[in-house]
């Protein structure tokens, strides 16, 4: 009963993700994504709950810079219409003033310029000290040692003929021994994120190394998180919340990613005990699905498949026997770590008559 139930509801998930490659064009440019450790997120979350903001879909990310402006267009033609005096003073402004281009572009499509690159497009350096126990997550598998930890990045990106855009973030990290600890000396130099987009109309797809976020927790989620560095992959999605055609519109503003990566890990060799098969470096295959049928509910349904490796020679009717049959594969190439989330949001608006230290609530 259990595979069976989990064959219908992930078959229908895939469908309801071809079909909205079949939707209405929304004239999306390809636009860069928003980092998960930008206040933005939260910023957009007290924008919703205040009512300001109803076709967010915050469960999934990153957002694209576009997405966001196009939010916080939403956001301001709607206080032109409510009262908010209540309203913390240049709270919207200021993220306004650093999405500006964006908002416009929301407003009048092909209003930003359609090409442009920005060599440095921010910089920064950082140094940590640390002696004793600590913990540090959800930090995108950067390291931080007992001692000096230095830290020297920049970011690169541009939009070509506005249906090309890139990102680039390399990065320095240098963690000094501290009190003679064995393993506590390392200096690297890496590419950290790195991406190519192409857009066209509600279609994006992406080429590179970026991290993602799926579900509605602030501190970890179910089964996608920024806590790992980002890996490689292929992601297929549609960049701003659209509806679906047909009767599928009562689901609301709808968002997917669909995903591919073969992860890599050059320091250990996994061998599986009884076909003798090289596991190492195996695919990672993953669909969310985010969709928002009220104003104040947001349901989210995942679904991660890791299969294959240096020893399986996967072809592609291989992939959909692995991911959406109905049978347990174990002790063949077709064997799989499948893994199905189902999440959901409820915000509680205007609670500050019973919470005074508190606008809203969110479960």
């Amino acid at each position: 009963m259990y595979f069976k139930m989990k064959s219908i509801t992930l078959k229908c998930l895939l469908i309801i993700a071809i079909f909205d490659l079949c939707g209405f064009p929304a004239l999306a440019s390809a636009s860069i994504n928003v980092p998960l450790n930008s206040s933005l997120y939260g910023d957009i979350e007290t924008l919703s709950a205040r009512g300001l903001i109803k076709s967010d879909l915050s469960s999934t990310k990153p957002f694209t810079r576009s997405e966001a402006g196009r939010l916080l267009a939403e956001a301001i033609d709607q206080t032109e219409k409510e009262d908010i005096s209540t309203f913390p003073a240049g709270f919207l402004e200021r993220m306004s003033k650093d999405y500006k281009d964006e908002i416009s572009e929301a407003r009048t499509p092909g209003s930003a310029p359609g090409t442009f690159i920005k060599p440095v497009d921010e910089f920064s350096v950082s140094y940590n000290f640390l002696d004793g126990p600590f913990s540090i997550y959800n930090n995108e598998g950067i390291d931080y040692f007992d001692g000096s930890n230095t830290m020297v990045q920049f970011q690169s990106s541009g939009r070509l003929w506005n249906v090309f855009s890139f990102y680039i973030q390399p990065m320095f990290i240098c963690n000094q021994r501290y009190n003679d600890i064995d393993g506590n000396d390392d200096t690297e130099i890496r590419l950290h994120k790195g991406y190519v987009k192409f857009a066209v109309d509600d279609f994006e797809i992406v080429a590179g190394r970026d991290s993602m976020w799926w579900g509605p927790g602030y501190h970890g989620s179910l089964l996608m998180s920024n806590n790992a560095k980002p890996f490689d992959m292929v992601k297929i999605s549609n960049p701003r919340a659209t509806l679906l055609p047909w009767i599928f519109s009562y689901l609301g503003p709808f968002r997917y990613n669909l995903l591919l990566s073969r992860l890599d890990d050059n320091e250990h060799k996994i061998t599986d005990k009884s076909t003798g098969d090289d596991l190492s470096k195996p695919y990672l295959y993953g669909l969310r699905l985010d969709f928002k049928p009220h104003p104040l509910v947001e349901v989210g349904l995942s679904h991660l498949v890791l299969f294959g490796g240096e020893g399986r020679n996967i072809n592609f009717t291989d992939f959909f026997k692995i991911a959406y049959s109905n049978k347990n594969r174990d002790g063949t190439k077709l064997e799989s770590n499948q893994e199905v989330a189902v999440d959901l949001a409820l915000t509680i608006p205007n609670v500050g008559r019973l919470i005074p230290l508190a606008d809203s609530i969110k479960l």
